[in-house]
């Protein structure tokens, strides 16, 4: 768990490295970017993160171009009843994940 990331003085989780960072912003102030950037430095392979709001799912995108430093790990947000289950169930055990590429059209209308 490394929810204390969300933290300003936090800037990197021990538990990360080698790891999955599974991150519950319960300040609600935390940009997705940020998180996903902390999380990389920190040793993490992907980020997961959910909200304390149930409603609020980020569309903060990172990438080259967007933001200033490009964020080069898998990072996602998933729905707060989700992070929970994941929490409760999920911390230690391992996944497969598999990604790919989509490059700039599943941007969309974003301008940069």
């Amino acid at each position: 768990d490394c929810s204390d990331l969300v933290l300003d003085r936090v800037e990197t989780c021990p538990d990360a490295e080698g790891s999955i960072c599974l991150i519950h912003d319960y300040v609600r102030d935390t940009h997705f970017y940020q998180l996903a950037l902390k999380c990389e430095a920190s040793g993490g392979l992907a980020m997961i993160l959910y909200f304390a709001d149930p409603l609020h799912v980020s569309n903060d995108i990172p990438g080259e171009g967007y933001f200033a430093q490009p964020v080069n790990i898998p990072a996602v947000s998933v729905s707060y009843n989700d992070g929970l289950l994941l929490t409760e169930t999920k911390i230690g055990t391992a996944a497969n994940v598999t990604t790919y590429d989509a490059g700039t059209d599943c941007m969309g209308g974003l301008q940069h």
